[in-house]
């Protein structure tokens, strides 16, 4: 190396000037043993015979100053010649290490290497230059051939390469200076991958697997590939039958969609059900002067697919230069300099994608998932100067609705962006598609820009997506699933019963046929929020019948309105939509507000992490200190204890939750067992209702008991059985609403007791399965109602009058104070003013008809008890009768 750095020192500002007229690809035809023209290389390896227009270049070729090129060392390196009519593919060098040096004056290279063996498979090798991966861990079948290209720059006055594997081989390699032609172009250069280029940013993709294995900057860095060491992929994860298998884009066929000088579309689409089980087209767009690149994919589900399938998860990644991309940015405040993938290496994993690092923290690639996905449309990597934001200008197909959470960066041998089509992520939830299924997932934006710092670059990344939005829906997106010419609107004002108008609310349009749109992932859900008055509009409908789904904070339930149509290029108007809100007499008590989280009651430290800025429920080991801080489980006294306090944020099965070696107490499999300690004022007599809104469930189950006497049992909570939020470190999974109504005279006016407990508490057994030992529930809140009944006696009886029928309800007031009585009945009603105590009346309805069938009237009576407005209404059955 000290030769070669001397012949570096030694090069001539001569070779310099030659640059500028080196030829491009192809390398025009010399004599087989020409010298290099200045600037450019096009070496033929192994001892056969050299291709026209090629320098040969024997295995046993040291460098050579005089020469300008050669084998830094030529200990081991061997040579095979197979043959054939090709001769740059017939003879290689080979080794498991090679470094090969080319003399260059300080510049950027176009760099193309061919590599494989007609005879033998060739196992993943690993080329480096300048010290930049460039290739990394490809292969070939025998036969078969890797052939890249990618861009280097020399400084010193060589390029040095190294290739590395079981062994690595060289067959040819061709080196060009770099020419920048500004413009939109798509360049396919025969080596099997195209190049996608404009003023602002190029991208290199591999024509049979739509993996992108080059992003640069036109700009400062055009020979700085982004992706060195890492690539942009494609995953599919997926079951078939009942078998769980992985697959990537092997033999997707390339084509080109459109081409102007505004814009070009490429797709790669994949078709084979030997390859996949569905079809997947990766659609990527480049419009001039672009500052990055747009992605979409389109699945589909013929009949020729195998049956029984599901999508677990499907993905596009780009893993950046471990180099250069050391910061991330979650929502501006999740963002930080991300863990080296030696400190997670160092460390030791204490649960599955979970380290402990050498100074105690813990990191999680599940402490940078989005929050929620409605809100979350940006995020990205950064190295000081140097930006990949990943841009979300709209989320209608993302399965599970604008609550839903997924992954967006995290570090993993490179720091890795991700665009998540769809995930069991705190769902659990597949998508499982019938035949003729067919849904389009995006467009997103993958913004390539510059900044003075990661915090400025993301800054810009948040308003580069208002611009996207307000170009949304993409009107050069032709696919008629994505219907961008045709879509409408709805809007409408959201009123509520008794409370103020919600300002924030959620309000969604749903596929009318899903039971629950928080586990649709086969249709599409469209959302806006309302403002402080309650007003909202949902733009970018596809034209079609939905269901109108509304909720917002502080408030149990949902609003829900059937068939709104959704016409072509129209808004709907809804009007007025009034919430009326779903009571069940006088509410006694509640613990907790109505948000679908349970991120209000209290949490344990948990553990330090590099990931700033994190919610407390987002660190690990939140669960570890259950057992000391509640050693007695939870015991709250309504009205007295503070639910940020006393209260704890979920309820394990165990009084030890957590993986068995890292409790910090012995493990002890006793079922938990909460109380709620309340007083009851008031008239207990009618019905009591007990509500839970459920934030999150683990495998978990719910016995339910009132002063002692057992109300509800639920041996496992409705819904997904685990949506993984406890240990995946959220606050939340899928929100479900479970009441039970019980007789209330259960109560009494003091020292009454709930006591909540699980059902099965086997399921929290670890060795069964690791995610068992996290069994719990997280409850959002709880509310107890008293709707009081009014002691009336009633019945009902018939008579003909005048050959009709006349019903005549016989009611007697047995309560201690008078009443008021309201009989309704389809043929009319009655009211009486008051009803003493202990008086019997009778209020007659006179039907008109000669006959009636059997049927029920309603009795409504009220009455003012200690001050309480009570309702009581009851419903009695009478016979039919003739006259």
């Amino acid at each position: 190396m000290q030769r070669i750095a001397q012949t570096r020192r030694r090069f001539t500002a001569v070779l310099v000037a030659a640059v500028v007229a080196a030829a491009l690809f192809p390398i025009s035809p010399t004599s087989v043993h020409a010298a290099p023209e200045p600037g450019s290389y096009a070496l033929d390896f192994g001892p056969g015979a050299v291709a026209d227009g090629y320098q040969g270049v024997p295995c046993d070729s040291a460098f050579d100053p005089e020469r300008g090129y050669g084998f830094d060392s030529t200990a081991n390196i061997a040579g095979r010649d197979r043959g054939g009519d090709d001769l740059l593919k017939g003879d290689f060098c080979f080794a498991n290490t090679m470094n090969f040096s080319a003399q260059l004056p300080t510049g950027d290279y176009t760099v193309r290497v061919i590599y494989g063996d007609l005879s033998s498979s060739q196992g993943a090798a690993t080329i480096t230059a300048e010290g930049q991966t460039v290739v990394s861990r490809a292969g070939a079948a025998a036969g078969q051939f890797v052939d890249r290209t990618f861009n280097a720059r020399v400084s010193d006055g060589a390029l040095s390469l190294s290739f590395s594997g079981s062994p690595a081989r060289i067959n040819a390699l061709v080196i060009k200076p770099y020419v920048w032609e500004p413009g939109l172009a798509l360049t396919d250069d025969g080596s099997g991958s195209v190049q996608l280029k404009n003023s602002s940013v190029s991208l290199r993709m591999s024509k049979n697997s739509a993996a992108i294995t080059e992003i640069r900057l036109n700009g400062q860095e055009p020979t700085r590939n982004l992706l060195a060491g890492g690539q942009g992929d494609y995953l599919a994860n997926y079951v078939v039958a009942g078998k769980r298998l992985q697959n990537t884009l092997r033999s997707a066929e390339f084509a080109i969609e459109s081409q102007t000088d505004s814009r070009i579309e490429v797709s790669f689409t994949e078709n084979d059900p030997a390859a996949l089980p569905f079809e997947v087209e990766v659609h990527i767009v480049l419009e001039a002067d672009a500052p990055g690149f747009y992605m979409y994919s389109v699945y589909r589900y013929p009949e020729n697919m195998p049956a029984d399938v599901q999508l677990e998860q499907l993905r596009y990644s780009f893993s950046g230069d471990k180099n250069l991309f050391r910061w991330y940015s979650i929502d501006g405040e999740r963002a930080g300099v991300a863990p080296l993938q030696s400190e997670i290496d160092a460390g030791t994993e204490v649960q599955d994608a979970t380290y402990r690092l050498a100074d105690g923290s813990v990191y999680s690639k599940y402490q940078q998932i989005s929050d929620p996905e409605g809100t979350d449309g940006v995020f990205g990597i950064y190295g000081d100067h140097i930006g990949l934001s990943l841009i979300q200008a709209n989320k209608d197909w993302v399965g599970g609705g604008p609550t839903r959470q997924d992954l967006t960066t995290h570090t993993g041998g490179s720091p890795r962006l991700l665009w998540h089509e769809t995930t069991a992520h705190y769902t659990s939830e597949r998508v499982t598609p019938e035949h003729g299924w067919e849904k389009i997932y995006g467009p997103y934006f993958l913004y390539v820009h510059e900044g003075e710092s990661p915090d400025s670059m993301y800054q810009a990344a948040v308003a580069r997506l208002g611009e996207e939005k307000a170009k949304w829906p993409y009107s050069w997106v032709t696919d008629p699933l994505y219907a961008a010419h045709t879509r409408g609107s709805a809007a409408g004002q959201l009123t509520l019963s008794n409370v103020s108008t919600p300002a924030n609310a959620w309000v969604l349009l749903t596929d009318p046929q899903s039971d629950d749109w928080q586990l649709d992932f086969e249709n599409y859900i469209y959302s806006a929020r309302t403002d402080s008055e309650g007003r909202f509009t949902i733009p970018a409908v596809r034209p079609g019948t939905y269901t109108l789904h509304a909720f917002t904070d502080g408030v149990f339930g949902e609003y829900t309105k059937t068939d709104v149509v959704i016409a072509e290029n129209a808004r709907t108007e809804l009007g007025t939509l009034t919430w009326e809100q779903e009571a069940h007499g006088r509410e006694l008590w509640r613990i907790g507000t109505p948000d679908r989280s349970a991120g209000e009651f209290h949490i344990a430290e948990g553990a330090a992490s590099p990931v700033p800025g994190l919610d407390p429920f987002r660190k690990w080991g939140t669960w570890l200190d259950y057992p000391t801080e509640f050693p007695n489980d939870v015991d709250f006294q309504v009205g007295q204890d503070d639910p940020a306090k006393d209260w704890n944020y979920f309820q394990p099965a165990v009084r030890t939750p957590g993986l068995p070696d890292t409790l910090k107490v012995p493990y002890d499999s006793t079922p938990t067992d909460w109380k709620i300690r309340f007083n009851a004022d008031g008239r207990l007599t009618g019905k009591a209702t007990l509500t839970f809104g459920i934030a999150s469930s683990v495998f978990g189950s719910l016995d339910v008991s009132v002063n002692g006497q057992n109300i509800k049992t639920w041996e496992t909570i409705p819904g997904p059985s685990n949506d993984s939020a406890l240990y995946r470190q959220s606050d939340r999974g899928v929100y479900r609403e479970l009441s039970v109504q019980f007789d209330a005279s259960l109560l009494r006016p003091t020292d009454n007791v709930i006591n909540l407990k699980p059902v099965v508490p086997a399921t929290a057994d670890p060795n069964t399965s690791w995610s068992n030992a996290f069994a719990s529930v997280m409850y959002d809140a709880i509310k107890l109602e008293v709707a009081p009944s009014l002691n009336v006696e009633a019945a009902v009886s018939s008579r003909c009058e005048a050959g009709k029928v006349v019903l005549v309800t016989s009611l007697k007031n047995n309560d201690s104070e008078a009443v008021t009585a309201a009989v309704q009945t389809e043929y009319g009603s009655k009211e009486q003013a008051s009803v003493r105590t202990h008086q019997t009346v009778k209020e007659e309805v006179r039907t008109n008809l000669p006959s009636v069938p059997a049927g029920v009237l309603t009795l409504g009576t009220r009455a003012t008890i200690g001050g309480e407005d009570i309702s009581y209404q009851q419903e009695i059955e009478y016979p039919g009768h003739f006259c």
